[in-house]
């Protein structure tokens, strides 16, 4: 999570860097095809991120950061040509369906135990959700979505506790701690 986060934050500085370089009858194009959708989007996979880890107090930044680029996107950008456009809510799904406010996934009710200042040892690593030793038949490979050849899905996303498993080897060298990172993308609280 921290190599991904300084590669998110990587992007952004690139961009905020090109952005002055941009002649200024041509800034609302850039803002609009380059500008907003990476360093917005840059925003939410940090807000995750963050949340991975326990940071509050960076999400909370972020989450005002989001608000003023989709403010300035709504209403300013271009005299107000593509008002209301980027108003949707985007942070803190639980459903399929967009939520009714962005929410701090911190306050999601998922339990978050971590260090925020991991020793100079620590190693970090990444497992392809695709990539699992077994699983069940409660799952689907959902191509092009995540990072990668795709992610994995729950195969019925309306199913109340559906006991779907998958199971995943690793060989840990070491002692210590473990935190694992996980996003669902699906219906995690299925609605009566």
């Amino acid at each position: 999570m921290l190599k991904t986060g300084s590669l998110w934050q990587q992007l952004v500085v690139r961009c905020e860097a090109l952005k002055e370089r941009i002649p200024a009858e041509m800034q609302d194009a850039f803002f609009q095809l380059v500008y907003y959708p990476a360093v917005a989007g840059a925003g939410v996979a940090q807000i995750y991120n963050c949340a991975t880890i326990g940071d509050s107090l960076t999400i909370n930044y972020l989450m005002e950061k989001d608000k003023r680029l989709s403010d300035y996107y709504n209403n300013q950008l271009a005299g107000g040509k593509w008002r209301g456009i980027m108003q949707d809510n985007h942070i803190g799904y639980t459903k399929w369906s967009i939520p009714d406010n962005n929410v701090n996934p911190m306050t999601l009710g998922f339990k978050v135990f971590n260090n925020l200042c991991p020793s100079s040892d620590s190693k970090e690593y990444s497992i392809p959700s695709y990539k699992y030793t077994r699983k069940d038949d409660g799952w689907i490979f959902l191509p092009d979505l995540g990072r990668g050849a795709g992610c994995m899905g729950a195969k019925d996303v309306m199913a109340e506790n559906s006991g779907a498993k998958m199971e995943y080897e690793i060989d840990i060298v070491q002692n210590g701690r473990i935190a694992i990172g996980i996003l669902p993308t699906q219906d995690i609280y299925p609605e009566d």
